[in-house]
């Protein structure tokens, strides 16, 4: 009888339910690009079981590893789920798992809703806001007629570049604006916003 299987009998949560499902399949998963269709399918449907808002991520294989990302979706009422599924998974040989959409390394180029914006289009500006950090996204070329779509692409880099957690934890108000607009305070090229913000909190502590 294997560990897994002594674990998931004792426990008859959702998450242990997920769990067991994915010990199952971990092969299958594991080898996702043979079926991958198929595969999200299956692990979105067991996904939203435990909750509605829960997604998904997967890395390449690394070294024999892949990462598997659990995600609220920025969704901040659901990230207690994230947390708690995540710290029942078992002991996985072939995945490593990772809480909320981690930083990347930024996108060169977002394609949105009929736009194309490249990394250097865009610079930013960051001030306080009471304990979080109040973020202005500055785009070249940004217009009012086309406003949602350049408010949804500098949602996807802050997402990018600052990670889900961070962002929903940290991040106050956010404005988006064109370039040529002004600024309280230095506008910075988006590429140096993990940096510039990590800064931002080691001189001004969240109190959270």
């Amino acid at each position: 009888m294997s560990v897994f299987s002594i674990f998931s009998r004792g426990q008859t949560t959702k998450e242990a339910t997920f769990w067991n499902w994915f010990f199952r399949n971990e092969a299958r998963i594991y080898d996702l690009e043979k079926d991958q269709n198929r595969i999200f399918t299956e692990l979105s449907s067991e996904l939203k079981k435990i909750d509605a808002n829960l997604t998904f991520e997967f890395g390449p294989i690394q070294q024999g590893i892949r990462d598997f990302v659990i995600s609220a979706d920025g969704i901040k009422k659901s990230f207690p789920i994230v947390v708690d599924l995540a710290d029942k998974a078992p002991k996985l040989l072939r995945f490593k798992i990772i809480k909320f959409r981690p930083r990347r390394p930024p996108f060169a180029e977002i394609k949105y809703e009929g736009l194309t914006i490249r990394l250097e289009q865009i610079k930013f500006s960051i001030e306080r806001d009471g304990d979080k950090a109040g973020i202005t996204i500055f785009i070249d070329g940004f217009n009012d007629a086309k406003r949602n779509a350049y408010v949804g692409v500098a949602f996807l880099y802050l997402d990018n570049c600052l990670g889900e957690y961070d962002v929903e934890t940290k991040v106050g108000a956010i404005e988006v604006k064109a370039l040529t607009e002004p600024s309280k305070t230095e506008k910075v090229p988006l590429a140096q916003i993990a940096s510039t913000f990590d800064s931002f909190f080691a001189k001004n502590p969240n109190e959270d």
